[in-house]
């Protein structure tokens, strides 16, 4: 064929595993045949370089559109998965899988992304990191050695004998794993297989630690930034719940430089004080704030309790408000801070507005006043009774109803032997139905007590409160009066003396009046009868 075209050939062929070039071409004799001349050059060493610089080529594409992912991807898991497919679709790997180093007991390998033909194999292999069986192979080998870790023929590895058939199955020849390091802590590894064994070159294997290094920095560096905006967001919220509650609960902070004797305050705190931006935040300006009757006691307070002994300020005082001169009170409190000389440097601390509490305690005192004024004058005696501790209290008045001292013990024993005998059943029986949980709770009863030998008329009312619904019902609570009205029954007594002495009175007047009545009839009637017989005797 080359002799009749006239042109030359060039093959390259494999023979006996190594390359060949042939160049064959046609030898024009002046007279004579032509002859066909050949050259054969063995090109194994060439194509093997060739084959090196697009693998190298490779492995640097690869590197690089890596090096791209970490700051194209936005999050861990994408950057995992960007990673494991650019090492199949650009390094030419047959799968490539990422696995993180878990801190369980069993130190297990979890499989964080994976890309090429897997086919199930990771749910089919049980990888520990742990120094045994299980965590000889490649992958726990690379995280717990933190060197990278080669198999060139799984085939021919016995470390990998029970999983041969799976790797074959998926024509898996060989792997390569390399660690995940962040300082001196394994994150994990990153594992590329190739179909072909005996591949990986130490070339290779420095870019594929090159790739896993920066792998192993873009992981940190998301979790970094993961983890400072988690703290950014719960500063966020920090900030934004401090506000809130300052708000609600009108209390403002503060920062107090004992040694410039200036201070910082919330916004809150400058709406609580009625001030802005332009008010003197120094120690002045704060004196000027306290009222004029409570200047001298807070700042004794401050300087003898907080400087002088280094105690909490805990004050309760009253400001004049610097745009409207409304009067305010404020409960202030503050640690104070202390350098390294044990010398005073700051206070921190809140101050909130108590108006509303102090108005409503004067107004509860102001009440509570009224009440034992009015339970003085109308002498009733109160009483608490707590079914769970059983405990009974008894107001003085109620102890002065009853004779009893004020050391004096209240039972409900005691108290039914103080009643009059005459009385005590029903009393005790009253007593009962009240804490009858099927009842209403009311009590409200009249009875004698025996105070000191002398019989004592009593008027008691209560209330039992109960707790729970059904057969869970039970007293909670007995709160109740009593009001002494011995002296009214005593008039009440009199009254009916009076009532009855009168009713015999008037009995006996009107017996009186009828027998005059009926002897003023027979005197009429004698006299009648005496005008007419002096008539007949004319």
């Amino acid at each position: 064929r080359i002799l009749a075209s006239g042109q030359y050939e060039e093959r390259e062929e494999i023979y006996a595993g190594r390359h060949w070039s042939t160049l064959k071409f046609p030898l024009h004799r002046p007279g004579q045949a032509p002859l066909l001349g050949g050259l054969t050059l063995d090109i194994s060493q060439r194509k093997l370089a060739e084959e090196a610089l697009r693998s190298a080529n490779r492995q640097l594409r690869m590197l690089s559109d890596c090096n791209q992912a970490l700051f194209r991807t936005s999050g861990e898991s994408e950057l995992l998965q960007t990673i494991c497919a650019i090492a199949v679709e650009v390094g030419g790997y047959r799968m490539a899988w990422v696995g993180y180093a878990e801190a369980d007991d069993h130190r297990t390998v979890r499989p964080a992304a994976h890309a090429g033909c897997e086919e199930g194999y990771l749910r089919e292999l049980d990888v520990s990191w742990a120094d045994d069986e299980r965590g000889r192979g490649p992958i726990g080998t690379a995280i717990r050695t933190r060197r990278p870790c080669l198999v060139r023929s799984i085939a021919d590895d016995p470390r990998l004998a029970s999983r041969h058939a799976a790797a074959l199955r998926r024509d898996y020849a060989a792997v390569c794993a390399l660690p995940l390091t962040a300082g001196d802590r394994s994150l994990g590894a990153l594992a590329v297989y190739s179909s072909a064994a005996e591949v990986f070159t130490d070339v290779e294997i420095n870019l594929l630690s090159e790739l896993a290094n920066d792998l192993a920095f873009g992981i940190v560096a998301l979790r970094t930034r993961d983890e400072r905006e988690r703290a950014a967001r719960a500063l966020e919220d920090s900030e934004f719940f401090l506000r809130k509650s300052q708000e609600v609960g009108d209390l403002g902070s503060y920062y107090f430089d004992v040694r410039t004797h200036t201070w910082i305050s919330s916004e809150k705190l400058d709406q609580i004080f009625g001030i802005d931006d332009s008010f003197p935040k120094n120690t002045s300006g704060w004196i000027e704030l306290v009222h004029p009757d409570d200047r001298e006691a807070v700042l004794r307070h401050l300087s003898d309790d907080v400087l002088g002994r280094h105690s909490r300020f805990d004050k309760e005082y009253r400001i004049v408000r610097h745009d409207n001169g409304q009067e305010r009170w404020m409960h202030g409190l503050g640690e104070l801070e202390f350098d390294d000389h044990g010398l005073p440097r700051m206070m921190i601390g809140t101050i909130q507005d108590i108006s509303q509490s102090r108005q409503a305690e004067r107004a509860l005192h102001e009440s509570e006043e009224r009440l034992q004024q009015a339970i003085r004058v109308s002498q009733l005696g109160i009483f608490d009774h707590d079914h769970l501790s059983d405990q009974i209290y008894w107001s003085p008045e109620q102890r002065l109803i009853h004779g009893w001292g004020a050391d004096q013990p209240v039972t409900l024993p005691a108290f039914l032997a103080s009643v009059h005998d005459d009385d005590r059943p029903r009393i005790a029986a009253a007593i009962q139905r009240a804490h009858d949980p099927a009842g209403d709770g009311v009590y409200d009863v009249t009875h004698r007590i025996i105070r000191h030998g002398e019989i004592r008329w009593v008027v008691t009312r209560s209330q039992t409160f109960f707790a729970g619904e059904g057969s869970a019902r039970r007293p909670l609570r007995t709160v109740g009066a009593d009001l002494d009205v011995t002296d009214r029954k005593r008039a009440e007594a009199e009254l009916e003396r009076y009532r009855e002495q009168l009713e015999e009175l008037v009995t006996e007047r009107t017996a009186e009046l009828r027998q005059a009545m009926d002897h003023l009839v027979q005197s009429e009637k004698l006299a009648a009868l005496g005008h007419l017989v002096a008539g007949v005797a004319h």
